[in-house]
């Protein structure tokens, strides 16, 4: 398929006619994508010489929580924990003051949920799950003995139409009163990713 114009063969022939419309790229490594015009690069988006593909400005994000929530839960509270620290934000797509990630785009999403809960009196239950705008994903941990920590971890893919939003929250139940607390640190965690 001829990529000039057989007039003057400096002239690109219009990517409508079966031409490039691109004579020059910004980088070897590049991804050629059409924006509407013409051919152009992909400054993020490479394919390196053995392959690779990477792509610096895919969504994706993690946050911790800095500081401890005290007597949260324990009695069947829903609590849905802030994780108000960010270790990165590609896109800013995760609000740090709600603990909610919005999705920019439509598509698959990986999510991991993390949380520990401390201060706990009696053995009891605790569900973690995180919330979307179109489904719930839940995980139950039972706790067996007492005054022991209860640690709970959720990882899942969700498929979310942009503007969808996701965030965890944790329910303990099994207490007098709510008396147990969300910890700090990497250990209580919110992370995810755009997949494709």
């Amino acid at each position: 398929m001829p990529t000039k114009n057989i007039w003057n063969s400096t002239i690109p022939v219009a990517l409508s006619l079966g031409g490039t419309n691109a004579t020059t790229f910004a980088t070897s490594t590049g991804i050629i994508k059409y924006d509407g015009t013409g051919l152009v690069t992909s400054a993020t988006a490479l394919i390196n010489s053995s392959n690779i593909y990477t792509n610096t400005s895919q969504p994706r994000f993690f946050a911790y929580n800095s500081v401890a929530d005290l007597n949260v839960t324990g009695a069947g509270t829903a609590y849905s924990y802030v994780c108000d620290t960010e270790l990165y934000d590609v896109g800013g797509n995760y609000n740090a003051g709600t603990g909610i990630f919005t999705a920019p785009v439509t598509g698959c999403y990986f999510f991991q949920a993390k949380c520990v809960l401390v201060g706990c009196t009696i053995a009891s239950g605790c569900t973690l799950l995180i919330k979307t705008t179109s489904i719930d994903i839940k995980c139950m941990v039972a706790r067996t003995a007492v005054n022991n920590d209860l640690a709970t971890s959720l990882t899942y893919s969700i498929y979310m139409t942009a503007g969808d939003t996701a965030y965890p929250i944790v329910t303990a139940s099994g207490e007098a009163g709510d008396i147990d607390d969300v910890t700090t640190d990497s250990r209580t965690s919110f992370q995810g990713c755009l997949l494709t």
